[in-house]
């Protein structure tokens, strides 16, 4: 063994040795270490490594691998997986799927558009993972209510349950320069009360004018879910939608 020793040394051009650092211990060597004075030397089968440092020199024994030493921690989250598609023209469906998760939180959706400065939080999904931690893939998905024609960035914000946090990729969507918005009314013309509904956008206001120009009521609506207008003074009057006033009807009370 000495004479190992000494031959490893001449061959690094070392007449004297002084150890300053030993990092990191082997993690389940299939070999075997040995120690003379300051010098460890280390043989592994690949499970992990030592490293001795002499001044500017490194002698290392045995197969290198990534290996967490006692100031690093897992990844809280592998094979982060995260894709954004447009399903509709006010609807983008987000999915994403981890393969291991560890002492993870949950994921921020994070959203912006072309028009925007900066990213906003649109929602929280909470980890599936039992107490943060799986060892097998988990799956996750969200709807978001977008219409905006113009380009819009989505990413995720993966957070630890201590706090510290990271970001996925970011993924794009294009706006649908298709979209049919209506506005419907019935029975129209009405001696009483009418039902009124948005389709092809998510949630609006339809707007009330009479002839006049003049507005004199609105009404929040969801795309599909009636909602009722009350009977007014007979006459004509024009429904606009808010956020598009081109999208109109015109409705009749006798």
């Amino acid at each position: 063994m000495k004479k190992l020793i000494l031959a490893l040394l001449l061959a690094t051009g070392l007449s004297s040795v002084h150890a300053q650092q030993i990092s990191p211990a082997v993690v389940n060597s299939g070999g075997s270490t040995n120690t003379t004075g300051s010098l460890i030397i280390d043989w592994s089968m690949g499970e992990g490594f030592v490293q001795t440092t002499f001044g500017p020199t490194i002698l290392t024994a045995g197969v290198l691998q990534p290996l967490l030493t006692s100031e690093m921690s897992p990844l809280p989250v592998t094979g982060l997986l995260f894709n954004a598609n447009r399903t509709s023209a006010d609807r983008v469906r987000l999915d994403w799927r981890t393969i291991q998760e560890f002492n993870d939180h949950g994921f921020y959706i994070e959203r912006k558009q072309d028009n925007e400065a900066s990213y906003k939080t649109i929602g929280f999904v909470r980890s599936k993972a039992v107490n943060g931690n799986s060892n097998i893939p988990l799956e996750y998905n969200r709807t978001d209510t977008n219409s905006h024609t113009g380009t819009t960035f989505y990413r995720l914000k993966q957070t630890d349950l201590d706090g510290k946090s990271t970001y996925s990729v970011i993924r794009l969507v294009n706006g649908s320069t298709q979209v049919n918005i209506t506005l419907k009314a019935w029975p129209n013309p009405s001696r009483s009360d009418m039902q009124i509904a948005l389709y092809g956008k998510g949630k609006d206001m339809i707007l009330l004018f009479d002839m006049a120009g003049r507005r004199i009521d609105q009404y929040p609506v969801s795309e599909g879910q009636p909602v009722t207008l009350k009977h007014k003074t007979s006459g004509v009057y024009i429904l606009r939608l808010a956020s598009d006033q081109q999208v109109s009807q015109k409705i009749i009370f006798d």
